[in-house]
């Protein structure tokens, strides 16, 4: 039997146990109460709350470019330099964004899930975009001027020119808008002739319009939107100031901008119509190795006349009718030719919506796309071979 002494002790002993749990259980982060049951296939967030994938951004200066990765210092004032002065940055970044070619000395914005792993130097693995900065301009000027068009349509007017098309990945569009200028030095100059010039970058204009946004928000804002679209990812990226709106947009191989009048809200269904069918068809989806050498997948069941390679592929993937589905099996099936997929590659050209080039021995084209290229042969010596390549 236990004596009195003992008892006290054992209680005070239990006591002290039970708070340390009922401490531990007020420290658990809560699950919120509003949470909404089923699957959403499209949420919206501000950009000054976490976006969907809790994605970081953080400026950076380049002190290395290798192949795969770059080695960056963060600038002063970031959370970042509290961790490493030092950081070493995938340049495998996980969305559609092309990645601009950086040199020693360049500033950059990386985004990306907010792990900095504890190596040295430290490194970033997980990258969603990588974006170049320009040189600040005086925020006594704005960075775009527009003009409005005096008969509003509410539709978009497809301004992109082969010549765009050559300089950048994106589509342009003006929305109730008869010009756009963007500050460049010290004045201005219409957008399409800045990127033809090699003045501007879409993806670098993208990066300071959203520190704009955020040194000018409540006043300026930014909406994001992640989701599903005809069964593929769509993502819309929509920036609100005071004297313009300007609409980034993601879907299949396709990236789009938009640029309308200030508190533009969401698009007509025309339009929305309009995009989809100046996409792809047949939007590719492929699995890269590092083999440069060009494998043939040719079967004799097909009856071709020419033959086709993967270069740098392991393996491809195609939305027919919006079912995604492993391109030689969709070739089996009769779902769809290969002369349907270079038909749709040609259509795209033509309305300058991809970027193609003439080779010059007898006509052979490449046609470029998100993640890949079709390469059409016809040489003057009988080639007419298809390649699907890596890019």
């Amino acid at each position: 039997m236990f004596c009195k002494k003992q008892v006290i002790i054992i209680l005070v002993m239990l006591t002290a146990v039970l708070a340390v749990i009922a401490v531990v259980l007020l420290t658990l982060p809560k699950a919120p109460l509003d949470q909404p049951s089923g699957e959403s296939t499209l949420s919206v967030a501000d950009v000054f709350a976490p976006t969907l994938d809790d994605r970081v951004t953080f400026t950076a200066k380049v002190l290395q470019v290798l192949e795969k990765e770059v080695l960056v210092e963060p600038v002063e004032g970031s959370v970042e330099l509290r961790s490493a002065s030092q950081i070493y940055v995938s340049l495998m970044v996980r969305d559609d964004e092309p990645v601009p070619s950086v040199q020693v000395g360049d500033t950059i914005e990386i985004e990306y899930d907010g792990l900095i792993q504890e190596t040295y130097p430290a490194a970033i693995s997980t990258v969603y975009a990588i974006r170049l900065k320009r040189a600040a301009t005086s925020s006594s000027e704005p960075l775009l001027k527009i003009t409005v068009a005096k008969n509003k349509l509410g539709k978009p007017t497809h301004v992109s020119t082969w010549r765009t098309a050559m300089k950048t990945d994106y589509v342009v569009y003006f929305v109730d808008v008869d010009s756009v200028q963007v500050k460049i030095g010290g004045g201005y100059q219409e957008i399409l002739d800045a990127i033809h010039s090699e003045s501007l970058d879409i993806n670098t204009l993208r990066s300071e319009l959203m520190d704009i946004a955020r040194e000018e928000y409540p006043q300026s804002k930014v909406i994001f939107a992640d989701g599903l679209r005809d069964g593929t990812p769509y993502t819309e990226t929509r920036m609100f100031f005071a004297d313009y709106t300007v609409t980034f947009t993601g879907h299949q191989s396709r990236r789009e901008v938009f640029f309308s009048p200030p508190n533009s809200g969401g698009f007509t269904q025309n339009v929305q119509e309009r995009i989809t069918e100046e996409s792809p068809k047949y939007p590719l989806r492929v699995v890269e190795n590092d083999d440069p050498m060009s494998h043939k997948i040719t079967k004799a069941a097909w009856g071709l006349d020419y033959d086709v390679y993967y270069t740098g592929i392991d393996r491809a993937t195609v939305t027919v009718d919006g079912k995604s589905m492993d391109l030689i099996y969709a070739i089996d099936s009769g779902r769809l030719s290969f002369d349907e997929l270079v038909a749709d590659a040609v259509r795209l050209e033509k309305n300058d919506l991809i970027r193609a080039d003439t080779i010059k021995d007898g006509g052979s084209k490449k046609y470029y796309f998100d993640g890949y290229a079709i390469l059409k042969k016809h040489t003057l010596n009988g080639d007419r071979s298809l390649y699907i390549e890596s890019r």
